[in-house]
């Protein structure tokens, strides 16, 4: 393995003991869990870290015979089994055979049932609710839930009223909670009556910091386990040392920051994937750099050799982009880029374009604000430059570096990509307005009207910003709307608002940002502005329904009268 000024540290894990936690199960025991679901796994290593017990997941059928000689066979064995997914079938005739003592067998219907199971047994009145689409946020969370004996609760809107049934028969306490993340509304207002505290800062980054504070706070330490969420391992959801996210290609500055004034000195980056990341975080900090990337297990014989860490990886989507092309637009004056999205959810970007004329650098263009592109999609934008006449006989080329993310804050990921710019005249004559924008009560839509008001065909991709639940929150068509000459075209965009939210919205007005221009994938305009919030409905959907029900009263009533007359 080549040099790369990092101390490297093999972990062979031996089941060794580290430090004491809130114990209530047995101390001779230990548990496993075969299953296929992640919040299966993850929520029995939780269990396990509150009660002071250790735990092992199988992840393979091969790991899982392996397994056997890593268990302690003077502690007796709970097994948690998902019903219809494990990873093994018969795990624990296995068991038996090789002389393991399975005392229970839990079966798993669904992970979020397992969960709620789960807290029942745990004595804790403390509580971290986050949603399982975003994975990652379980792992931030999982060392300060350990610490301060809380549980994690995984909520949604079609769980919401098992969770909350289940904290009031708790009997929670006013402000022991902390909704993680971004959750559904529909969970915020069912739990609004325990006064959660709300960690939702638009990036995981972000969050995990917070998250890393409060940690820090009950338990100081001087050493943090390095990662980025994407799998469950045994060190990072122990709660040993706090959780930090580092990017899989850098590290954002946020955390850089954060780092700086911590007191954090050592970092441990579990598994070798991050190692480029890692040395970053090194190089900007000064911090030590360990890397835990194999395990050793114990034979009757000695050691084996080492192997991979056990790893139990969560569900997530790879984002990828790449640039197709650069053109110089001379009737433009604009440099055009047009980015590919090749994932399958959005992703916010921000660029940073060196041209280059006969490897000359002749200018910078980029964005100051992270650009949003669409799943599966391509998306070009236009950039002011100007090329002079002296340039133009020379070989262009662009150097684009592109930093990309899930959020606009957790821009983790980079591609570097050089291009020759092809230089084309392709006027731009579209002319567009938006004339008003319009939230209808009844069918919970905003509606944004915008007229063609040029004499060419065109294509606009309008984004509104509104105020949802006294946070911000950004709207987006799915593709370019298209304006034949003389359209008045709406863009539509399905959000329920409550009167509290319509009113915050009135008061300061909706932000709508909008691109536009001939060319769907290049949209080289745009047209910014803060337009008054118009209502509609609201009165008419309540009428219909109290006549229908006093139709229903009077015809129910008809139906006994003639009944009675026919009995008489």
């Amino acid at each position: 393995m080549k040099k790369i000024g990092i101390l490297m540290l093999i972990s062979l894990i031996l089941s060794l003991s580290f430090g004491p936690g809130p114990v209530y199960a047995h101390q001779a025991e230990q548990i496993v869990v075969n299953s296929a679901d992640w919040i299966d796994v993850y929520s029995a290593m939780l269990y396990a870290n509150l009660n002071g017990v250790e735990s092992k997941f199988v992840n393979s059928d091969t790991q899982a015979m392996i397994l056997t000689s890593v268990l302690d066979r003077t502690k007796r064995i709970h097994l948690i089994e998902s019903e219809s997914k494990p990873i093994i079938a018969g795990y624990k005739s296995t068991l038996e055979r090789e002389g393991f003592d399975v005392v229970s067998v839990m079966h798993s219907k669904s992970g979020k049932s397992l969960n709620l199971e789960l807290a029942s047994r745990i004595d804790t009145k403390k509580f971290i609710v986050i949603d399982d689409s975003y994975g990652y946020n379980a792992i931030s969370v999982a060392p300060y839930a350990v610490k301060s004996n809380s549980w994690v609760l995984f909520a949604d809107k079609d769980n919401i009223n098992d969770v909350h049934s289940f904290l009031k028969g708790r009997g929670v306490e006013i402000e022991s909670m902390i909704i993680y993340g971004r959750v559904d509304r529909a969970v915020k207002d069912r739990l609004k009556e325990f006064a959660p505290e709300l960690i939702d800062e638009g990036s995981r980054f972000d969050d995990n910091i917070e998250i890393v504070k409060r940690y820090m706070a009950i338990s100081p330490s001087s050493q943090a386990v390095l990662t980025n969420g994407d799998f469950i391992e045994d060190e990072v959801v122990s709660g040993r040392n706090p959780v930090l996210f580092i990017g899989v290609d850098n590290v954002p500055d946020q955390t850089v920051s954060y780092v700086k004034q911590s007191g954090i000195k050592i970092g441990v980056v579990i598994g070798n994937e991050l190692i480029n990341s890692a040395q970053r975080l090194k190089e900007r900090t000064g911090i030590y750099i360990f890397m835990k990337f194999g395990q050793g297990r114990a034979t009757t014989g000695g050691f084996s050799l080492v192997e991979e860490l056990d790893k139990f990886y969560l569900p997530r989507y790879e984002l990828s982009m790449d640039v197709l092309s650069v053109n110089y637009n001379e009737a433009t004056q604009k440099l055009e880029v047009l980015y590919k999205n090749d994932a399958v959810v959005g992703i916010f970007f921000t660029s940073s374009i060196a041209v280059y004329a006969d490897n000359e650098r002749i200018a910078t263009v980029g964005d100051s604000i992270p650009k949003f592109i669409d799943a599966n999609t391509e998306f070009g934008a236009a950039y002011e430059i100007d090329i002079g006449m002296g340039y133009r006989d020379k070989l262009l080329k662009a150097s684009a570096y592109i930093e990309y993310g899930e959020a606009p804050k957790s821009l983790n990921k980079v591609l570097q990509k050089d291009l020759v710019i092809t230089i084309i005249t392709v006027p731009d004559n579209s002319k567009i307005e938006i004339s008003k924008v319009v939230y209808d009560k009844n069918t919970e839509r905003i509606k944004v009207y915008i007229p063609n008001r040029g004499d060419v065909p065109c294509y606009a991709y309008p984004e509104v910003k509104l105020i949802v639940d006294r946070e911000e929150e950004i709207l987006r068509v799915k593709e370019p709307i298209k304006l034949d000459v003389g359209d008045n075209k709406e863009a539509t965009y399905r959000i329920k608002l409550s009167d509290a939210d319509i009113t915050d919205n009135q008061e300061q007005g909706v932000f709508i940002h909008t691109l536009y221009g001939e060319r769907k994938n290049l949209l080289v305009k745009s047209l910014s502005g803060t337009y008054p919030l118009e209502v509609t409905g609201g009165m008419p959907i309540i009428a219909i329904t109290i006549v229908m029900i006093i139709a229903a009263v009077l015809v129910t009533g008809l139906w006994f009268v003639k009944r009675w007359r026919k009995k008489k």
